[in-house]
């Protein structure tokens, strides 16, 4: 669970860095409305379909707030393996990755 993360968040923010913590959609606390029908729309498997949905979120999320690169990215469990497959279909957005206890590692 990303939870884990939060004191280590908060004591790198307390030091200047800033600190982007996303929840999932259908994750924590956030809804993911029409998921059924976007994972019908995809021609994918269900698994990489929703790999690629999730990595879009946080693409999504990243432009919102004007992210032009991360200096460090980091995921862990379900989060590691989407963070490896952002890193790889943007790398120009990458700088660094740090993944623990990454499922749902992406196939290339």
């Amino acid at each position: 669970h990303g939870g884990m993360w939060d004191d280590m968040a908060m004591y790198l923010a307390t030091r200047g860095y800033r600190v982007i913590a996303l929840d999932f959609y259908g994750r924590g606390h956030s809804p993911w409305p029409g998921a059924h029908e976007r994972l019908l729309q995809c021609n994918c498997s269900t698994v990489s379909c929703s790999e690629a949905l999730l990595v879009e979120q946080a693409i999504d999320l990243l432009e919102h707030l004007g992210v032009k690169k991360l200096e460090l990215l980091v995921g862990h469990s379900m989060g590691g393996g989407v963070a490896i497959a952002l890193a790889a279909r943007h790398p120009q957005l990458v700088q660094r990755v740090l993944v623990t206890a990454p499922v749902g590692l992406p196939k290339e």
